[in-house]
């Protein structure tokens, strides 16, 4: 195995549903990212060592929780580069913040919020333009002086 395939940052997706892979495939794909999907902590875990710079999307469940929160912790340690950010339902509202303190960068409660998690996948990982801008404001950006005018 190549340095460079066991390095490349990657979008992962951990859930037993496919309902957030599903609302994100597309927009991740304009922007030129593709999802690897697993279905368990330990199978995101071989991922992130694969690819330790990766962005994670865990899903967070009551059945869950009491094993996501340590591993957060362990995720944080040992891959500094990695950022991991929290699916979960609106009735884990009172988690959200132990899960920001044991290391998530944002925690989402419904699929029609993919907004957010695309912009924290553009700045990790690189890309394109933002799916929502429009095709004048994506060929504004690229001129030369586009730059100088936002300054101003």
């Amino acid at each position: 195995m190549s340095t460079s395939s066991t390095s490349a940052a990657r979008f992962i997706v951990c859930e037993r549903s496919a309902t957030w892979g599903m609302a994100l495939r597309l927009p991740l794909e304009r922007i030129g990212h593709r999802i690897v999907e697993t279905r368990s902590l330990d199978d995101c875990w071989d991922e992130l060592a694969a690819s330790p710079a990766s962005l994670a999307a865990v899903e967070a469940t009551g059945l869950n929780l009491d094993s996501l929160v340590p591993w957060l912790c362990r995720v944080r340690a040992a891959f500094p580069r990695a950022r991991v950010l929290v699916f979960s339902r609106r009735e884990l509202d009172a988690a959200q913040w132990l899960l920001r303190a044991a290391g998530a960068v944002h925690v989402v409660f419904s699929p029609r919020q993919w907004q957010p998690v695309v912009r924290i996948a553009q700045r990790h990982l690189g890309s394109g333009p933002c799916p929502d801008d429009s095709e004048w404001q994506r060929v504004w950006h690229r001129l030369p002086w586009a730059a100088a005018a936002e300054v101003r």
